[in-house]
């Protein structure tokens, strides 16, 4: 089949305030819900916007709030997408304009939230999630008002129980600006950008991930091992947070600004310098795997994971700008001649790696392990 659009209704903008009663609030776009449908050459996801705050006519009374916009829920498909997911949200309402003493312009009302469950199948090519942009701020237009807190942009949440074709593209949209004032007056704040969430169960994803502005977006791992096969954010752009739940593996490298991981293993296995940006933080086991070159590129803060393993290879290389934490005991697998690097990050005084060996630290055959270039003098332990 063809094109399926899903588009839900925005919400109505709250109404003014009139001689001695408060402005009536907007009411909310109808909530688009979906049990299930046939494969679809293309998947169009809307969601309603918010509506805009009331004024305040005259001085005595407030401005109504705007309506949320209507959402969109998916709650499973069992037929894959052949060709193009495409998801945004609405904006937050702009707040209303304060107008006479202690009165308030009415709130905007939030975009509609979107949350599809799972989509139980293939996506042939990219996929496009963007959140709503929150809504500006009313204006306080006389001393002692108070302008409209502008509406939260739309959230997304989308499950994807499957593969990957294309690429990735996340933006959680630009939060709200704040109104104007006039001497006395109180701006109205802007709305909270929306927040966008990919959750990825037994995928593969063959394109690169990117992101609308640094931070942007969450994808968490789930149930079924993933794999990247391409790059995941940029230097300039990274991943807000990846959240890794299953095993993990990661061909290419990975600029997130925050990396968790629970009791599973997070695998590297690029051939050429694979760059990890973000403090790794969980329970997971850090694999390196043989011939795999990992520069954790993060200054600042230690990494904590429950066990470190590097595979018996001369080519196999693990850089640390920072300390290392070891949580479980004897948790360091160091395979025969692979390599452990201290990036400039690590300097005099500092700890590469914090481990507990009851036998002390197993290494299974020659390790190599090179300083920073930068080190002259000084004292840096390797491990303890």
């Amino acid at each position: 089949s063809g094109t399926m659009t899903l588009t839900s209704g925005d919400g109505a903008n709250g109404g003014t305030s009139l001689g001695t009663a408060d402005g009536a609030a907007g009411g909310a776009g109808g909530l688009l819900t979906v049990e299930a449908f046939d494969q679809a050459a293309n998947l169009t996801i809307i969601a309603g916007s918010g509506g805009i705050g009331g004024a305040v006519s005259g001085t005595s009374h407030n401005g109504g709030v705007g309506g949320a916009g209507g959402g969109v829920t998916v709650d499973a498909s069992a037929s894959p997408i052949t060709g193009a997911v495409t998801v945004t949200g609405g904006t937050g309402g702009v707040g209303g304009a304060g107008g006479g003493n202690t009165k308030r312009g009415g709130h905007g009302g939030i975009g509609g939230v979107i949350a599809v469950a799972h989509q139980d199948g293939d996506v042939g090519t990219n996929i496009s999630l963007t959140g709503g942009a929150g809504g500006n701020g009313g204006n306080a237009t006389l001393s002692g008002s108070t302008g409209g807190n502008g509406g939260a942009g739309s959230t997304i949440s989308y499950e994807v129980d499957g593969n990957v074709g294309g690429t990735i593209f996340l933006d959680d949209g630009a939060a709200g600006s704040v109104g104007s004032a006039v001497t006395g007056g109180t701006a109205g704040s802007g709305g909270a950008a929306g927040t966008v969430t990919l959750l990825l169960d037994g995928s593969t994803v063959t394109g690169a991930t990117t992101v609308g502005d640094d931070g942007d977006g969450t994808i968490t791992t789930k149930t079924g091992a993933v794999t990247f096969s391409n790059e995941i954010g940029t230097a300039a752009k990274a991943l807000g947070t990846m959240d890794v739940d299953i095993a993990t593996t990661f061909h290419k490298n990975v600029y997130a600004d925050a990396f968790t991981a629970a009791a599973v293993n997070v695998i590297f296995t690029g051939t050429t310098e694979q760059v990890v940006s973000g403090r790794m933080t969980g329970t997971g086991t850090l694999s390196v795997e043989a011939d795999a070159i990992v520069n954790m590129t993060h200054t600042g803060s230690a990494h904590t994971v429950d066990a470190l393993t590097l595979a018996a290879d001369a080519q196999t290389s693990l850089t640390l700008n920072d300390k290392l934490i070891v949580t479980t005991d004897n948790g360091m697998t160091i395979g025969a001649a692979s390599n452990i690097v201290l990036g400039s990050g690590i300097v005099d005084g500092e700890t590469a790696i914090e481990a507990t060996h009851a036998n002390g630290v197993q290494v299974a055959a020659a390790l190599t392990l090179k300083m920073p270039e930068s080190f002259n003098s000084g004292t840096i332990t390797f491990c303890e």
